[in-house]
């Protein structure tokens, strides 16, 4: 059930993202299910994920409908978030990675390695690299260990498209997508390894926004 969740998660987010529902448009259970070739439970479970993320709102008539978002209400949340996980990341970088930290971080590269490894990628590939992104990005929250930072993340996580795996090239661009996840990888591979040997600063704003 999980990983049909994160699937229907993960194909409704792009649904969004390319403009597929109007601002106020009612958003069906059942309609989604069918859309999707889902049952009802993980699209509900899902249209909960995205109210949370600040995509759909609650309808005064039951359900969701989809919120009116900006360009700019957008790139304000992104460059919040680019800001808190740079801090996050300089923190962790001071404190020192534990052992346990490092295997993680690693962990999460091959889990990475292992979605980019098809020539084309289908949306359960997608799905594994947001679960895996999203892993790697909380455990650099995690691994801050400053409470009040963990919770203006978790709070700015709530906008939209601000969480790090909210706005993934999806399936409508296959070698674009498969591109940029790749070159992703490589860059967050190069500075862990830099961070382990060298003990660098801790990464720019743009190389965390992943």
């Amino acid at each position: 059930m999980e990983s049909l969740q994160e699937r229907v998660l993960v194909h409704l987010r792009d649904l969004i993202l390319k403009g597929e529902f109007a601002s106020g448009e009612r958003l069906g259970e059942v309609a989604l299910a069918e859309r999707l070739n889902a049952s009802r439970t993980p699209v509900r479970l899902a249209l909960a994920t995205l109210e949370q993320e600040g995509l759909v709102e609650p309808s005064t008539s039951g359900g969701y409908v989809m919120r009116r978002i900006t360009a700019t209400e957008i790139s304000d949340a992104i460059a919040v978030r680019g800001h808190l996980e740079g801090m996050a990341a300089r923190l962790v970088a001071e404190h020192g990675v534990s052992r346990q930290l490092s295997n993680a971080l690693h962990e999460c590269l091959r889990a990475g390695d292992r979605a980019l490894e098809k020539m084309e990628l289908e949306l359960d590939d997608y799905a594994s690299y947001t679960d895996m992104n999203t892993r790697f990005h909380h455990l650099i929250m995690e691994g801050s260990g400053n409470s009040a930072l963990i919770r203006a993340i978790e709070m700015n996580n709530r906008l939209p498209f601000a969480a790090a795996s909210a706005m993934l090239p999806m399936q409508s661009k296959i070698t674009e997508g498969r591109q940029f996840l790749f070159w992703r990888i490589v860059s967050i591979t190069v500075w862990c390894r830099r961070w382990k040997k060298e003990k660098v600063p801790a990464p720019r704003r743009s190389q965390l926004n992943m």
